[in-house]
């Protein structure tokens, strides 16, 4: 059961007079207790909504007029606050779940993140030397904005990381160019000189400069 369900009970209320209501509020029909409602708060977990029956991944527990604590899931919950009973706390709770969900957002991105590193650490090597004029395949994964151009970062078919600041000082990018690069997805041919070498969190890049792209992707040229 929902840690929530164990919160201290507030002392027991009663309808507000005069409050636009329905005969019976949908949650009563369903033994939730008495309107109006308040919202105790949200959690993340697997549970089942006592007023729909659906399967939940987010938990919001409420408390009727007459101390009845159920969970009910996001939906639900929202039902009620349009219905006018309610739900002290279902503001908070409501941020409360957008905070939990970027968290898990970001908690699965820093996963991913951390597990494609350590693939590219282990595969990646450094390509030619400085000012040797390189012809690779490279899939572009990565586009940071800069104060005066964009820094791409690809990786060919073998592992290895290169980069390019594309509109960089000297180069004649169309930036058209990035939107395809973006929406392409998949391996590029491209010229390039080497710029130079470097390593960061033990991944082995080689950066580039001077790229050529193939026509498709200069459709301003």
């Amino acid at each position: 059961m929902s840690y929530l369900l164990t919160q201290q009970l507030s002392p027991p209320n009663t309808r507000s007079p005069g409050l636009p209501r329905a005969a019976v509020h949908e949650f009563e029909t369903s033994g939730l207790g008495l309107a109006p409602y308040r919202c105790l708060g949200v959690e993340a977990g697997e549970g089942e909504c006592a007023h729909c029956g659906k399967k939940l991944k987010w938990l919001f527990a409420i408390e009727s007029a007459n101390r009845v604590l159920s969970i009910v899931g996001s939906t639900c919950v929202e039902k009620s606050h349009l219905y006018l009973y309610l739900l002290d706390g279902y503001a908070t709770a409501l941020n409360a779940k957008k905070e939990l969900m970027k968290a898990s957002k970001k908690a699965s991105l820093a996963k991913t993140r951390t597990a494609k590193n350590a693939q590219l650490a282990a595969s990646s090597a450094h390509i030619g030397e400085a000012g040797q004029t390189v012809s690779l395949r490279v899939r572009f994964y990565a586009f940071i904005p800069t104060a005066y151009s964009t820094l791409c970062k690809g990786e060919t078919e073998d592992g290895c990381v290169v980069s390019w600041f594309a509109g960089g000082k000297g180069d004649t990018f169309d930036y058209s160019t990035l939107s395809l690069l973006k929406a392409h997805n998949d391996f590029v041919e491209l010229y390039g000189t080497v710029a130079k070498h470097s390593e960061f969190d033990g991944i082995k890049e080689t950066n580039l400069k001077g790229v050529a792209l193939p026509r498709e992707f200069w459709p301003n040229s």
